[in-house]
């Protein structure tokens, strides 16, 4: 799975180097290349299999469940020409006008966060080629739109194809797809379909920057070990997000200080655990934060210092004054409190070119999804410049953009293994923080995002 991906983001790179400034598009399928229809389709047949008596459902093949090919299906059954007929139409209605069919559709994991790692590039757009008639074009969009909120993907009518109506040649109108994308002015760099025929098609017509062609059902069938899209390949490309703070999480003795000081993450973070007459500790309280801040900064790298007591952050602020600590190098933690806007305030006044952090699920109404913007401002007033969330909190996407809406910044910590790295980095907070302790980070991804 990881090759074919690979094979894409090379041949996306390639195209752009040869064509810099031209506008560029992937063509998608939906059904059965987006989104997982199959639990859908297993419904629908055996809803028909119980209405009808027949066995659509024991017969089929599971490829052609996978991508909601019904004449696949009909075909397996062996059935007589005529009912064959008659039934891979029923089929095809009911499938294009039942509602709670479209609203089952649920996107194969990371294939998202693909489409996101594209709409990110310059230039580049992801247009959506498939069999649903035109009716369908609201709720489609819809749909889409909702299940992609999370990982900050939009897709727009503009660039979404459709069937004029269901009676209309599906290879016939996604072949007019693509013709209509190039005399638009985009170079098409790629398409992942259902279609054999069309995709064939599509590869014998290609110029000299011959688009790639993927078979949905044959990737599906190659990922079958993981269900979903594997992004590891993308750790190599020069275009993962580069203006994304990486921070070295659980720094908390003296082999966790020197692995990250052998990194190339610029921000590393201790927590303080207590203080020892007078000096800080952090971690299992072998470790002072004096150690840790020389070390980082003979290194030329940054502190990220969690406080979860306000009282330790009272204490530590004239500690670091007369450490004579530079300001710009330090990132404080102020927990919520009632204090917790004096706090601010104090540090503004010490340590102005600090970073000071505060948690946004104090500023949540109620714990919903929205801000309260007013509380906001207050703490900004006061000296915040940050604001941060924990990766497990739900509704992260909608928060990071009232954050954005707000000029404001996020930074999301306790990123737990690589999916949810890429998933993260590709969300575009200003921050992330994570323990880099997943083997499967390359040494090359590592740079990136140091």
């Amino acid at each position: 799975m990881t090759n074919w991906i690979r094979r894409l983001a090379q041949h996306y790179e390639s195209v752009r180097h040869r064509h810099p400034d031209a506008p560029l598009a992937l063509v998608f399928d939906i059904d059965g290349t987006i989104l997982d229809v199959a639990p859908a389709a297993r419904d629908l047949l055996r809803a028909h299999d119980e209405k009808n008596g027949t066995d659509l459902l024991a017969t089929a093949r599971e490829p052609d469940i996978a991508t909601a090919d019904w004449r696949g299906i009909v075909e397996c059954a062996a059935l007589p020409p005529r009912a064959a007929g008659t039934v891979e139409n029923e089929l095809r209605r009911r499938w294009n006008h039942t509602d709670s069919a479209l609203a089952a559709h649920q996107p194969f994991r990371g294939v998202l966060e693909l489409i996101r790692w594209f709409q990110l590039q310059p230039g580049t757009h992801v247009a959506l080629n498939t069999a649903r008639p035109e009716c369908q074009r609201l709720d489609t969009l819809r749909l889409l739109n909702s299940l992609g909120r999370e990982f900050r993907v939009r897709f727009t009518s503009d660039l979404l194809f459709m069937r004029a109506d269901a009676d209309e040649d599906v290879s016939t109108a996604k072949t007019r797809c693509m013709a209509s994308l190039e005399a638009r002015g985009y170079r098409i760099v790629a398409a992942v379909d259902n279609e054999p025929a069309y995709l064939a098609d599509q590869a014998e017509a290609g110029g000299p920057d011959t688009l790639l062609a993927f078979r949905s059902g044959s990737i599906h069938e190659s990922r079958r070990q993981n269900d979903g899209y594997d992004l590891r390949a993308l750790l190599g490309s020069r275009r993962l997000p580069r203006h994304i703070q990486f921070v070295w999480q659980r720094i908390g003795g003296e082999g966790e200080l020197q692995r990250f000081l052998t990194s190339s993450i610029h921000w590393g973070e201790v927590q303080v655990s207590g203080f020892l007459e007078g000096e800080p500790l952090v971690g299992d309280g072998r470790l002072s934060l004096a150690r840790a801040l020389s070390a980082m900064l003979q290194r030329a790298r940054r502190c990220k210092v969690a406080i979860t007591e306000p009282d330790q952050l009272r204490r530590l602020i004239p500690w670091l004054q007369r450490g004579g600590y530079p300001a710009e190098a330090l990132w404080l933690e102020v927990p919520d409190g009632p204090d917790q806007r004096e706090i601010l305030r104090r540090l503004a006044e010490t340590l102005p070119g600090s970073i000071r952090q505060c948690p946004v699920d104090g500023l949540r109404r109620g714990g919903a999804g929205r801000i309260d913007t007013e509380a906001l401002r207050e703490l900004v007033k006061s000296g915040a410049t940050r604001f941060s969330l924990d990766w497990r909190s739900e509704r992260k996407s909608s928060l990071l953009d009232q954050l954005d809406a707000l000029g404001q910044e996020l930074h999301l910590h306790s990123i737990p293994d690589l999916e949810a790295f890429l998933h993260a980095s590709l969300l575009l907070p200003r921050s992330l923080g994570t323990g880099f302790d997943f083997p499967q980070l390359s040494s090359a991804g590592r740079r990136r995002a140091g």
